[in-house]
């Protein structure tokens, strides 16, 4: 029989002003699908949901697991994280051992094949097939190595950008697929010319339009597996938001979108290599008016912020360990590096205590190197960088202190990489072992 369909409010105004206790009544008489979903709609219903325990807390996304990867040039997403021996709870990151991956590719590496991130949601990973000619896109739960496939959008244009958005769970027990247990969209915008000029001042004119008067988006549901067009700015109900003054990307600099504790952040680090400065700046998007604007919190020299005693820092290990997934897959093409996996241990990462050092009053330190911003903490006030290409750090925005998470660097990435080493994509995950 099918579930009732959960009416889930579009906006703030029509969030019903409920007790806690009353709320948490209504809910706990929902399915398992409907209170995931209600789980979705604010922070306070969120709060309810898992304060109450009306859902399995231990198999939702409500943890870090680690943070994916995408170094450039690599066949798989890399997972940097603290090793668990924990059974049917450790992450695997080795995806090529049931995603369709061509025996020929794996034998000898040509950059040709593989598969890419292209976002995440609750758990699910979206990633697109980067072989040559081919553009197909998959979903994927690592924690549960379960995976389906998204079938072509009609008459798709190559520039369309496929994200993942709305994920929610349930607990059936068909495990034939994982749309029986995540229940996701795949949002297909197309792609627009235009930059804001706060970012690319050079690319904008005067003549263009933003935003446009209306978008045309596809979007593709695991319920009904079908795609639909049914994304409009024309009925005003998305909403552009401009990104704050002073943020800027660039060849020496960079931006990031998540979500933390307190909502919708972005990061900026620029470096100025002559002036030895690799300045943070941190906004935080004020939702509570009319207007969405964006607040300054945090403005800082990150050449302040180096693990100490540090001078070989890829041989130096720390709590968390990279998987090595590609290294793995193409072992047999470097006989003579003898690197072993790291032991697995039994331990969760303390955010709060694992490897602290307090970055304030630090003397500023010369060659630093650059800082790529790997991601915010979902859930307290942390940012998650790589230290280049070396060390990955978390980096507390309310006491300044900052951990050294340990080698991030991919055994053999030079092989693969040669001269131009990048990550083009990374997140923090948190696993859904539904």
């Amino acid at each position: 029989m099918d579930e009732p369909a959960v009416e889930v409010p579009r906006s703030r105004a029509a969030l019903p002003s409920l007790p806690d206790d009353a709320l948490a009544d209504i809910l706990a008489r929902l399915t398992p699908r409907g209170v995931a979903a209600a789980r979705a709609v604010c922070r306070a219903w969120r709060g309810v949901v898992d304060g109450r325990r009306l859902l399995r807390a231990d198999l939702l996304p409500l943890s870090v697991g680690g943070i994916f990867i995408g170094f450039r040039y690599h066949s798989f997403p890399e997972f940097f994280s603290r090793p668990s021996s924990s059974a049917g709870r450790r992450v695997s990151g080795q995806m090529d051992d049931y995603l369709p991956f061509p025996s020929a590719a794996a034998a000898d590496y040509d950059g040709e094949h593989g598969f890419s991130l292209s976002g995440h949601c609750n758990g699910l990973l979206l990633l697109q097939d980067a072989s040559l000619y081919r553009h197909d896109y998959v979903v994927v739960n690592p924690a549960t190595r379960a995976w389906a496939p998204v079938p072509p959008l009609p008459a798709a244009s190559r520039w369309e950008a496929h994200i993942i958005a709305s994920a929610t769970t349930s607990r059936r027990s068909d495990r034939a697929s994982p749309h029986h247990h995540h229940h996701y969209e795949v949002i297909s915008v197309p792609h627009i010319s235009y930059c804001w000029p706060q970012l690319y001042p050079s690319v904008v004119t005067e003549a263009d339009e933003w935003p446009p008067p209306t978008i045309a988006a596809h979007i593709f549901s695991s319920s009904t597996r079908r795609w639909e067009e049914r994304l409009s700015l024309s009925d005003n109900k998305y909403q552009m938001i401009a990104p704050p003054v002073g943020a800027r990307a660039g060849e020496y600099s960079g931006i990031y979108l998540g979500k933390s504790k307190n909502g919708v952040y972005l990061a900026s680090v620029n470096h100025t290599f002559l002036l030895r400065k690799s300045i943070l700046q941190i906004w935080v998007l004020n939702e509570s008016g009319d207007q969405m604007e964006w607040s300054l919190k945090h403005h800082r020299d990150l050449q302040h912020v180096r693990p100490p005693d540090n001078d070989n820092s890829t041989e130096t290990t720390g709590p968390w360990v990279l998987q090595d997934v590609n290294f793995n897959l193409y072992r047999h093409l470097f006989p003579k590096n003898q690197t072993i996996a790291a032991t697995e241990e039994e331990y969760a990462w303390d955010s709060d205590k694992d490897n602290i050092f307090d970055s304030r009053g630090r003397v500023e330190q010369k060659g630093c190197g650059y800082f790529f911003i790997l991601g915010f903490h979902p859930f307290k006030e942390i940012i998650f960088f790589s230290q280049s290409f070396d060390r990955g750090l978390a980096y507390h925005l309310d006491s300044l202190k900052v951990q050294d998470l340990g080698n991030l660097h991919p055994t053999e990435y030079d092989y693969f990489a040669n001269m131009y080493p990048d990550i083009d994509v990374s997140f923090p995950y948190t696993p859904c072992w539904i």
